[in-house]
């Protein structure tokens, strides 16, 4: 800077403006570097705002994705790798100049108790005129900040939630009929021919009597060689009772699943099956099925893969219809599940098949349900007023639905962008 002035002034003295003649000239040169300043910091603030603006566009849009990486992985505040992988692959998507960027990501609780995933980058921006004032320097920084409140969903949580229950009952109780062999004398009976039950066993408290000759045996039980061996270890699941457990909360929202015409599909006739109407139906990139026919035949000879948080849902709406639903696949980890659900007070009769496996929900808060087991395996959960088990099955409790007791949450709702200074939030 020392040296323009010096040549400014040297420019100045050759053309004369320093005699009287020359004073409307040295106005009009002394007006030069004004001028030049004036042009130097339009176009520079023009170029920060430019790289600003760019900035905050990519880190309002990579935090939202950041949020439901978040959310769907359950992270924690203090440990969300997945949330700052997501984020980052959208940072380096949506800002050329991704390599040059200085990125920091930091999830925090709030006095509300919501979560706060918060994103700032910062970036330098070379300057073009005003790099010649000494005072500014040849680069400026900008800086963007963006943050999505994760709403807490509050859901009812433990055993009352009947979707974190391997088998939610009602007044008509629980019943297991043959589930050992030899159920006079567990000192002869065997845990390998014995069924196996892993899960929570809830009644909502106005049935509760025990209707089996002994314990139901757990996979642990499978340790020892006589029932008698496994109960005295402990290796064995029990009723619960929980009287503030409602078995019929979700009935209304899982049936208006059914409403919606982007997702359902109504049946073409009363037999129902994975090779027939559902295949049809998956096809068309839908995951509803619903009818309302007197009496129904489900056949489940066909499994859709594509991962377990993707079910497929069958909603029988019909208050007095008896349904047949027959096993004839075997679903594997990948597995699109089954959601069943019936609001009608008839009759489920599920039949098994030896070997084959089932996983999903069937939830039928009014209804009976009657199973014919025969040596199936069953991932999922059970919902009826009344269940009752026929023989031997491995029974094990998966949660494939989500907290589907809790009341619902608009998806935009869930992951929100807030401003960043939240009351009760520090960021340090």
């Amino acid at each position: 800077m020392q040296q323009f002035r010096s040549v400014f002034w040297d420019i100045l003295r050759s053309m004369g403006c320093f005699s009287q003649k020359g004073q409307a000239v040295a106005i009009t040169v002394l007006l030069i570097p004004v001028i030049i300043g004036m042009m130097g910091l339009a176009i520079d603030i023009g170029n920060i705002y430019v790289h600003q603006s760019r900035l905050q566009n990519a880190v309002d849009s990579s935090v939202i994705g950041g949020g439901w990486a978040y959310v769907n992985n359950d992270e924690k505040v203090d440990n969300h790798p997945k949330a700052d992988e997501t984020t980052d692959k959208f940072m380096q998507q949506n800002h050329d100049n991704y390599t040059n960027l200085r990125l920091r990501y930091v999830a925090r609780e709030g006095d509300d108790k919501n979560i706060y995933y918060r994103v700032e980058a910062s970036e330098t921006v070379d300057l073009f005129l005003l790099r010649y004032f000494d005072a500014i320097g040849d680069t400026s920084n900008v800086r963007a900040v963006a943050c999505v409140r994760i709403k807490k969903v509050v859901s009812s949580g433990g055993t009352k939630n009947v979707f974190n229950n391997l088998f939610s009952f009602g007044e008509g109780g629980f019943h297991s009929v043959n589930a050992n062999q030899n159920p006079d004398n567990p000192r002869i009976a065997q845990t390998n021919q014995s069924a196996v039950y892993d899960g929570n066993l809830v009644g909502n408290g106005k049935n509760m009597n025990k209707d089996y000759r002994h314990e139901l045996m757990n996979s642990e039980s499978l340790k020892y060689r006589t029932v008698q061996e496994a109960i005295d270890a402990g290796a064995y699941s029990t009723l619960e009772s929980n009287p503030d457990m409602d078995i019929y909360e979700p009935l209304d929202r899982l049936m208006a699943l059914k409403d919606d015409p982007d997702r359902a599909m109504y049946a073409p006739d009363q037999n129902i099956s994975g090779n027939g109407s559902i295949n049809q139906m998956v096809n068309q990139g839908k995951d509803v099925m619903y009818y309302d026919f007197n009496n129904c035949s489900i056949r489940l000879d066909k499994s859709f893969e594509g991962g377990k948080d993707k079910p497929i849902y069958i909603i029988l709406d019909n208050n007095w219809c008896n349904i047949n639903l027959n096993l004839d696949t075997n679903m594997s980890e990948n597995s699109r599940p089954y959601v069943i659900v019936y609001r009608g007070q008839g009759d489920i009769n599920f039949n098994g098949n030896y070997g084959k496996t089932f996983r999903g929900v069937i939830y039928a808060p009014n209804a009976r349900i009657f199973t014919n087991d025969n040596n199936m395996n069953y991932y999922g959960s059970m919902v009826a007023k009344t269940i009752q088990l026929q023989s031997k099955a491995y029974y094990h409790y998966e949660n494939y639905i989500g907290d589907g007791g809790a009341p619902a949450t608009d998806d935009d709702d869930i992951v929100k962008l807030v401003l960043t200074d939240v009351q009760g939030v520090n960021w340090n």
